[in-house]
């Protein structure tokens, strides 16, 4: 599905009709957050060049989530050991002299966010059978902005049954909610 179709599915899930900004805004950054918890889960992987020297911090990209395989070509069968390197929050560091040089880095990546209006017609770039997962998460947002408890419940509860990334959950009102950082 494209971000414009899993936008109106999730318009018709809540009962609202395109044009009002602020329930537009709420959609979308559910659907954002949804996508960032499955690509979290059901990881993608990148593949980048690096140039890396001895003991100098080579910054890590700002989509990594981790670091999957760092390889060089010419050093058995390319695979860096990790005792090559050392990663830590937003770097990378070689320790090892003999594997300086030119690199090539696989890690983990978070997508960055869908835009509404720009990437309507952009797929998400997680597994199809999880697509209408984020109509479900985009409605908890909305539901939980609203106050609806009950109703952000069944949706955060379908999210996860079809997403199987959490156990069934149960939404109370001392919880904190979004309305804040949504007025923005």
């Amino acid at each position: 599905m494209k971000l414009k179709e899993i936008f109106k599915f999730a318009l018709n899930r809540i009962g609202e009709h395109e044009g009002d900004r602020q329930i537009t805004n709420i959609v979308i950054s559910g659907i954002n957050a949804g996508y960032k918890i499955i690509a979290i889960k059901n990881k993608k992987t990148k593949q980048i060049p690096i140039t890396a020297e001895l003991n100098v911090p080579v910054s890590l990209p700002v989509d990594f989530i981790n670091l999957v395989l760092l390889q060089k070509e010419g050093v058995d069968g390319g695979r860096l050991s990790p005792n090559d390197y050392f990663s830590e929050s937003d770097i990378l560091l070689v320790t090892n002299l003999d594997v300086v040089g030119d690199l090539t880095m696989y890690y983990n990546y978070i997508p960055v966010d869908l835009v509404y209006g720009i990437d309507d017609e952009k797929e998400p770039s997680i597994q199809a059978a999880y697509h209408i997962a984020l109509a479900s998460y985009a409605a908890y947002y909305y539901f939980i902005f609203k106050k609806d408890f009950n109703a952000a419940t069944m949706c955060l509860n379908e999210f996860n049954a079809i997403t199987g990334l959490a156990e069934t959950t149960e939404i109370n009102s001392d919880q904190p909610n979004i309305q804040e950082s949504n007025k923005k």
